[in-house]
């Protein structure tokens, strides 16, 4: 199964503001209860809903600006096509990326 992972816009009025946020669960066996929680905002976020129990947050906005950011969790990642090659990214493809991230801030101790 290919799933292709676009920026979703959804805005929400809510107390005044506007909001672009989506929460989806995609099917993967590998992840231990058998779901990837994601979370879609237009905007990189400090923190996010199950941000420390393994959930991602996939953004755009930023254009490339935050490549290789070392502020960013590595479980985070700017899905943009400015950032990909000007091509749509599957999820595979970003489980590989964010995979080698956390790998990476493991071996480096950070």
């Amino acid at each position: 199964m290919k799933i292709i992972l676009k920026i979703l816009i959804l805005h929400l009025f809510f107390n005044g503001g506007i909001y672009d946020l989506l929460e989806i669960k995609i099917l993967d066996e590998e992840v231990s209860d058998g779901f990837q929680d994601i979370i879609l905002c237009h905007y990189p976020m400090v923190v996010w809903d199950k941000s420390h129990r393994g959930s991602w947050q996939l953004f755009g906005h930023v254009h490339g600006m935050l490549d290789g950011d070392k502020r960013l969790s590595p479980n985070q990642m700017d899905i943009g096509v400015d950032s990909n090659n000007f091509r749509p990214i599957s999820y595979q493809e970003v489980k590989e990326i964010i995979t080698i991230n956390n790998l990476d801030r493991i071996k480096n101790g950070k």
